[in-house]
């Protein structure tokens, strides 16, 4: 039977040994920098850090959220406001034909030429800035020309993600008038031809709702 002194020393070596086993084990084994993010996270601290870091992500989300629903009404309204004014431009543009053709009529009543030579150049003259009395809803879009009011709602439908190729017609249409009018020389050899053109070619359906009669 082994007595006292002989059982401790065969348990100081078996805890040496043990020991000596555990640091040789490390040694072969070393923690690598991912093992030490994860104790890392699996701490307090950690789980705060990630906590934080989470919520900062969710606050930018929402933030960069806000601030695109801001600008995309933003552009809506932009888009709203130019079916008024553009509409209400090309009212004016038909109520102008009236106008002119009253004043032909007070100086050459049966002549016909004349009235359609008139209205003729009135619509060529669609697009100028200072055309029919320089009337605009919007104080902003004063002295602006027709083509730059539809290139502007284009602009603002693009930033909203929409295109519109009614619109994109109408803008080829206005950015060349005189070639529009000269492709369609059998509609504007009357008043009535030409204001139909110009309603069934120029003038979108919402535009009819949209200050056009």
């Amino acid at each position: 039977m082994l007595s006292h002194e002989e059982k401790e020393k065969i348990k100081a070596l078996e805890t040496y040994r043990i020991e000596t086993l555990e640091e040789i084990l490390e040694k072969k084994t070393p923690k690598t920098t991912l093992l030490k993010i994860l104790k890392i996270f699996d701490s307090k601290i950690g789980i705060w850090l990630l906590s934080a870091a989470f919520t900062w992500i969710g606050a930018k989300a929402y933030s960069d959220y806000q601030v695109k629903v801001q600008q995309d009404f933003k552009h809506e309204e932009i888009v709203e406001k130019l079916d008024l004014e553009i509409g209400h431009k090309l009212n004016r543009f038909f109520v102008a034909i009236d106008v002119v053709l009253a004043d032909v009529e007070k100086l050459s009543p049966d002549s016909v030429p004349v009235k359609i030579a008139a209205v003729q150049k009135l619509a060529l003259g669609l697009d100028k800035k200072q055309a029919f009395d320089n009337d605009n809803l919007y104080p902003e879009y004063a002295n602006r020309s027709l083509l730059s009011l539809l290139l502007e709602q284009k602009r603002a439908l693009l930033k909203l993600g929409k295109t519109d190729p009614e619109l994109d017609r109408v803008i080829a249409n206005a950015a060349n008038l005189p070639a529009f009018f000269a492709r369609h020389q059998d509609s504007i050899t009357t008043v009535a031809g030409i204001q139909a053109l110009v309603k069934s070619e120029m003038v979108l359906p919402r535009w009819e709702n949209y200050g056009l009669q």
